[in-house]
């Protein structure tokens, strides 16, 4: 969190040793979780059997600024790729190490933001300028979002990644597909790279820091504001036992509607997140509360979704989470939950596509619509899209599916089914997994992604009429 490095940046001594005291507190118990629960090696022909290792051989390298010589405070851990594991030493199956390390990452912003707030009397809060629908990001009450932009590449990265999604549509016209967008995200933080600085000590960079942050501050102590943001103690809200339930539905229910199935890592993620929002009397209370969160997740909450269960002895398996076996043949990544909302939304899916309605649309009335969006467009649109209005708005029954890949022009299409649509039968209400901004009303039609149980027409049949249409894109 760049906050914690403006304090670790800007504040004395005793700031300074305290940041650092639980940055490398935070680093060590991240590292530790994933040797614990992460760390796999292979055996056996075509490396069939995934093995537990035992622990990892580390080299820790402290940094104090980034290439734009910003305060950020950050640890390199360079990870032999060799592992020891039934009596000989082999590499890590990092495929694992790959789909958990959102669950560290999260492990350790939880970790450092509770450590700082304890040993300085900060209180973190949610950013005020998080759009809605994104997840939060916390940063210490108080400090000023303008210093933090100051001390940040991200303003850069993100105006850039627009000026290269303006060229890409200016260019093919329409905007970049998700691959495409990566790609630019990728360039985007190449190009606002900086070379790398000549070294400097710290204490030339903190001079530097406390001259960027008082031209900000309008000649302003930068010690005095980090001194105003401490208090007696944080103040967010102490997590008791007694919510831990309703803590672990509400992180059941996000899962739900985010991807619909998970693994054990997505728990600890989606946990680690929401004990952000509260304070801690200790490191224990904090393990200990986080553990009793996932213990009941995944024994009330979640519901297994493996193909088989395993009864095996300990030489082919190992046990993992609610006391189920693992065999070695499997992916400790592939084992996976899902919830009870889930498989019932899925169900009504499945009963309503069964389902025929007698809603339809004219076919002079699509012909119609489907030159307004070509003439807007300014172009024709290709047989796929055209097979796919005739197919939802001619087939008579309650749910009509289209797949195509990213950029195929499915939006395009949608919007010709939402207006045909409402020529004749009514209002057509788009569901998604984010919610649509307000500036978007119903008549701007907009395709998101979304799983099956945001997508059910049954969140819209108590205000909708009947002949109402519900579009789902996924």
């Amino acid at each position: 969190m760049k906050s914690i490095s403006l304090l670790w940046g800007l504040g004395d001594d005793q700031v300074k040793t305290a940041v650092e005291e639980a940055h490398k507190q935070a680093v060590d118990e991240a590292l530790e979780w994933i040797e614990d629960h992460v760390i796999y090696t292979r055996r056996g022909k075509g490396g069939e059997r995934k093995v537990k290792a035992e622990g990892l051989l580390i080299a820790r390298f402290d940094h104090f600024d980034n290439r734009a010589a910003d305060p950020n405070l950050h640890t390199h851990s360079a990870v032999l790729n060799r592992v020891y594991a039934e009596g000989r030493w082999t590499t890590i199956d990092g495929s694992i190490l790959y789909k958990a390390n959102v669950s560290a990452s999260e492990k350790y912003n939880t970790r450092v933001a509770d450590l700082v707030a304890r040993k300085l009397g900060v209180t973190f809060a949610p950013r005020p300028d998080t759009p809605v629908g994104k997840q939060p990001v916390y940063e210490v009450e108080g400090i000023p979002l303008s210093l933090i932009e100051e001390f940040s590449r991200r303003a850069a990265i993100e105006a850039r990644q627009e000026e290269l999604a303006r060229d890409y549509k200016t260019r093919y016209g329409k905007n970049p597909p998700k691959k495409v967008q990566y790609a630019q995200a990728q360039q985007a933080t190449l190009d606002t790279r900086n070379a790398k600085n000549p070294p400097r000590s710290l204490a030339e960079l903190r001079a530097e820091w406390r001259e960027r942050a008082e031209a900000i501050l309008a000649g302003n102590n930068p010690a005095e504001l980090v001194e105003s943001v401490r208090g007696e103690r944080d103040r967010r809200p102490e997590l008791t036992p007694g919510q831990v339930p309703a803590l672990v539905d509400e992180v059941v229910d996000t899962l739900s509607h985010k991807v619909g199935s998970w693994t054990v890592f997505s728990v600890t993620a989606e946990i680690e997140r929401r004990l952000r929002e509260f304070s801690f009397a200790d490191d224990e209370q904090l393990r200990a509360l986080h553990d009793d969160a996932l213990e009941l997740a995944l024994r009330d909450y979640c519901l297994p979704i493996d193909i088989e269960e395993y009864h095996l002895p300990e030489r082919i398996s190992d046990r993992v989470e609610r006391g189920r076996r693992r065999s070695l043949l499997v992916d400790r990544a592939q084992m996976r939950y899902t919830a009870q909302a889930v498989l019932d939304a899925e169900d009504f899916m499945r009963q309503q596509a069964e389902m025929d309605d007698e809603h339809i649309v004219d076919d002079r009335i699509i012909r119609r619509k489907i030159r307004a969006v070509e003439e807007a467009n300014g172009h024709e649109l290709g047989a796929d899209q055209l097979a796919m209005i005739t197919h939802f708005l001619t087939v008579g029954k309650r749910v009509a599916v289209a797949v195509g890949a990213a950029g195929a022009g499915k939006t395009t299409a949608a919007t010709v089914i939402a207006r045909a649509w409402e020529a004749v039968n009514g209002n057509v209400i788009a569901l998604g997994r984010r919610p649509v901004p307000p500036k978007c009303s119903v008549r701007k039609f907009r395709c998101r992604d979304a799983p099956l149980p945001t997508c059910s027409p049954a969140t819209a049949s108590a205000s909708q009429p009947a002949s109402a249409r519900v579009i789902c894109c996924w």
